[in-house]
């Protein structure tokens, strides 16, 4: 056999085994003979062979090569191979049919195997210490039966009749009639006393669950309210703050009960006890409020709320409490019950607080005075914009974060007290710095001099620039800093360092020099791969309204440049916004020349169909990719690191830090590497791209994650927990939780603007960035089964077997197909069907035909990136709602099972493929233009 190096040395993925070839100088001879017998078949057979055990198995198992108890070896040409040979591999080999090849040091060996070789595995079962016994039958005896006590008769009547009157002559009657029937004798009345009998023992059920219901509720601390909807009246000293949003509603398991405990108390008159001591303990409140006993008053006053909803509120059934105490709750109080009464009663008592707090905020006693407007009145944020105005900045502060007022307040009023690392805790967490630093420029400048401050070294800190450098501007003894920042967003290139050229040109036009030669190499160059840099200069040059010489320079440049690319390549820019341009500058005849330029109409780009031979491979796997602004790509290589590579395949960078999944920042110049261990457990690493270093962060527990992150909070889930993790700390902490939200946590999708998250029961949950604010919840489809997969039966009895992807605005991609009985969808071979749309509605179908099934999708604006996988190969399809066939269509032959791998990631402008073949593909998605094909090895 000629000597061979192949391209790969091992089976990675999902493969269907043989059988095993296992080395007990590597692993030991003890845990060989384990490994075999667990996995011992049936009609199995084991050879041993140059050292090795040769397991062959009667039928093929499916798993994945990484987890099998040795080499897997599959069986092709004849041929037992433990590595995905290519066919000229194998014909480079010359070896006969039969043979065992396998790959030692990277080269690949062979050897002829046959019975002489065989091993029998019961000779490995050591006998000699078991002593063998003779089988005897065993029938115990059953143990006698003792006889029971014959029962005494204690009737409980008779032990307690100096306390229980007689019992009356028609009950004694219907309970003598139940005791002969249940002995059988007949009563000439069985029917009639039978029927009677069923009924007094369901009265006395029902009488008696009811009394435990009352007695319950006699005890639970009541609310009142005053006319329907109009307002309510709630007890005092009860506080029972309301985890969820919907702190009005009660559970229907309670509310019937008290409903039904209401309807009790009116049966037997009890009602009318309780409404004369309610009425007392509310005249007596009023009173104190009349002489002036304000303590006291306040202690036993009953709040008001004029925007509750009553619907699901039912009566109150006792008598309010005071309370023990004034302190002011951070959270509002859940209302159970209510008290109907007139509507003047309940403005009578809004005037009696109003004057209340008037009074004491008169004498002076501000907490007191609040504690009027947030307890009784239901005015949070007076009573907040009250205790402000008297400089109580910190309880303000807690009572505006506890009743979740507006994101801006909260940050500006624990900036006021002084706690810095609280304001810009919250201010992370709800974006809220731009209402803080609003309000706080009117009434404290040099306070909001400082929250600018740290508003845009946050930004900095974040990776945004941009942003950083237009929030600092207006301070201008800080604006060297602005410069170091322009400077960084040019160094991580791309088109935020095109961005970066308009805006410095725009802040420091003294410095044109210092990047002419950059700015204008951008503007002259005609390549497809910086067309998009191009395109953000021209949106920024657009977008700025400041007029200087260097800008006209750059605009009349542009105008140019345009000109040429809408020439080249018809769509990319438009007359209308090429006269635009020309026009924002005192230019006629430019302007005069770009009119009467002859554009080209728009013609429909032709479908896009690129194949890659299963032989056309690379030899490592890639666990995940991305392309960075500039146009590099950062790999994950698993346990071997991570690479940042240029387009045309030069290693840039290594990072010896194990990867299986990339989160990239949204400027890209930052990113988190992720290496799963075992179960949830995850290893954290981040990566500086602009400095090109790497270092280890930190473990956590986490299921599910976003694949972006804004460089400050990165979004995760944990089984049913929402997490928002401060991607700047130390340590994995959170910004932002959301607990036991009803199921696990199946995906996540964000955007710049949204963040998603699907539950395993298909329930959406979308939020608007970066408020954190929850826009909506929805169900999209149906829950998953034992195999992961969201199937269920429709209308006409079809088998549906769904995979969904939710993008973070809501749309949702459902690719099915239809299955007649329980088979798995790649047994089936019906055609794929692709569903796009909304939440709510179905917008766009497609079918796709037979042979393959939906394995991931990936959504941006209006198209889709669907990768399904085959018998053989794996497709990639990009759909657009414009077109009934798919814009692109990639088939990467011999690629493995694609639920683990290859992967996709599609961001609207770039289109990144992969696989566990080392292949690595880029695409331009506005172009469908080819711009990255590699084979890492």
């Amino acid at each position: 056999m000629s000597e061979l190096r192949p391209r790969a040395v091992a089976h990675r993925g999902v493969i269907r085994a043989r059988g095993f070839v296992l080395d007990p100088a590597l692993i030991g001879e003890a845990t060989c003979r384990r490994r075999i017998l667990d996995a011992w078949q049936t009609g199995a057979r084991l050879f041993r062979v140059e050292g090795r055990y040769v397991l062959l198995l009667e039928e093929s198992v499916r798993l994945r090569g990484e987890a099998a108890i040795g080499e897997p070896l599959i069986c092709r040409d004849g041929l037992w191979l433990t590595a995905p040979l290519t066919d000229s591999e194998i014909e480079a080999l010359d070896v006969a049919e039969g043979a065992l090849v396998w790959i030692e040091a990277g080269r690949a060996r062979s050897a002829m195997f046959g019975d002489e070789m065989s091993v029998e595995p019961a000779e490995w079962i050591e006998l000699d210490g078991f002593e063998l016994v003779e089988p005897s039958g065993f029938v115990p005896e059953e143990p006698p039966v003792e006889a029971l006590p014959e029962a005494v008769e204690r009737a409980a009547r008779g032990i307690f009749a100096d306390f229980v009157p007689p019992v009356d002559a028609r009950a004694e009657e219907v309970q003598r009639a139940l005791r002969r029937a249940a002995k059988g004798e007949s009563t000439g009345r069985e029917t009639s006393l039978a029927k009677l009998g069923e009924g007094a023992g369901a009265v006395l059920r029902a009488t008696g669950l009811a009394v435990r219901t009352t007695l319950k509720f006699l005890f639970f601390p009541w609310m009142l309210m005053f006319t329907g909807g109009e307002g309510y009246l709630e007890p005092a000293g009860v506080r029972r703050p309301t985890p969820t949003k919907e702190k009005h509603r009660s559970g229907g398991l309670e509310r019937w009960f008290r409903q039904l405990a209401a309807r009790l108390l009116n049966m037997t008159q009890l009602s009318r006890l309780v409404g004369r001591k309610q009425a007392k303990y509310m005249q007596e409140m009023v009173e104190m409020f009349r002489r002036g006993d304000l303590d006291e008053a306040l202690k036993h006053a009953i709040p008001l709320d004029a925007d509750l909803d009553v619907k699901d509120l039912g009566p109150t059934l006792w008598s309010p409490s005071p309370r023990e105490n004034l302190e002011l709750g951070l959270q509002k109080n859940r209302v159970s019950s209510a008290l109907f009464t007139a509507v003047t009663f309940f403005e009578d008592l809004q005037e009696i607080y109003s004057q209340a707090f008037e009074e004491l905020e008169r004498r002076g006693e501000i907490e007191k005075a609040a504690f009027v407007l947030l307890e009784l009145l239901d005015m949070p944020y007076e009573a907040v914009s009250f205790l402000e105005t008297h400089e109580r900045f910190e309880l303000a502060a807690k009572i505006a974060e506890g009743r979740e007022l507006s994101g801006g307040m909260v940050v500006r009023l624990w900036f006021l007290a002084g706690d810095v690392e609280r304001a810009l805790l919250v201010a992370r967490r709800t974006g809220a710095f731009a209402g803080a630093v609003s309000h706080l420029e009117q009434s404290d400048p040099d306070k909001a001099k400082q929250l600018r401050l740290f508003w845009a070294d946050h930004l900095a800190s974040a990776g945004d620039f941009g942003g950083a450098v237009s929030v600092i501007w207006p301070v201008e003894e800080a604006r060297h800093i602005a410069c170091e920042w322009l400077d960084r967003g040019i160094d991580v290139g791309g088109a935020l360092a095109a961005r970066m050229y308009v805006w410095k040109a725009s802040l420091l036009p003294g410095e044109f020099d210092s990047f002419r030669k950059e700015v204008f190499a951008l503007l002259d160059d005609t390549s497809n791969a910086r067309a998009h840099e191009r395109r953000a200069l021209v949106d920024a040059l657009r977008t700025t309204h400041d007029h200087n010489a260097v800008l006209d320079v750059l605009r009349r440049k542009a105008a140019r440049m345009m000109v040429a690319e809408e020439l080249r390549a018809p769509g990319s820019f438009g007359p209308e916004e090429i006269e635009a341009m020309a026009g924002s500058i005192d230019e006629f005849m430019l302007y005069e020349d770009v009119r009467r330029v002859d554009f080209r109409p728009v013609t429909r780009r032709e479908p896009v169909s690129v194949q890659i031979a299963a032989e056309d491979c690379g030899a490592v796997h890639i666990h995940d990719a991305a392309r960075l602004p500039d146009g590099r790509l950062l790999v994950a290589l698993g346990d071997a690191g991570m690479r940042v590579v240029s387009l045309d395949g030069r290693t840039i960078a290594r990072f010896d830090q194990p990867s299986d999944a990339l989160v990239i920042s949204d400027s890209g110049d930052r990113a988190i590497a992720i290496k799963r261990l075992d179960g949830r457990r995850v290893r954290l690493t981040r990566v500086d791209l602009v400095e090109l270093w790497a270092s280890h962060w930190c473990y956590a527990d986490i299921s599910r994650w976003a694949d972006s992150y804004d460089g400050s909070i990165w979004f995760v889930a944990r089984v049913d927990t929402f997490i928002g993790v401060d991607a700047m700390a130390d340590d994995f902490s959170a910004l932002w939780r959301v607990a036991e939200v009803g199921g696990w946590v199946s995906s996540m999708q964000r955007s710049e603007e949204h963040l998603s998250f699907v539950l395993q029961n298909c329930e959406v949950w979308n939020y608007e960035l970066p408020s954190l604010m929850l826009r909506e919840r929805a169900e999209v489809g149906v829950p998953e089964d034992e195999h992961g997969l969201n199937r269920y039966v429709d209308a006409d009895g079809q088998t549906m077997t769904v995979r969904q992807a939710v993008f973070a605005r809501g749309q949702v991609c459902r690719a099915y197909h239809e299955v007649r009985g329980e088979h798995l969808p790649e047994e089936s071979h019906c055609p794929l069907h692709v569903e796009f749309g909304d939440v709510h509605r179905q917008r766009v179908s497609w079918e796709l035909g037979t042979g393959f099934d939906a394995a991931r999708a990936e959504v941006h604006g209006e198209r889709v990136a669907l990768l399904l996988h085959g018998d053989d190969d794996v497709r990639l399809m990009l759909l657009s709602t414009e077109r009934e066939e798919p814009q692109l269509t990639v088939q990467l032959d011999g690629a493995s099972y694609p639920y683990v791998f290859p992967g996709v990631r599609f961001d609207g402008q770039w289109l990144t493929l992969w696989d566990e073949r080392g292949r690595l593909l880029n695409f331009d998605a506005q172009t469908l233009r080819l711009d990255c094909d590699l084979r890492l090895s």
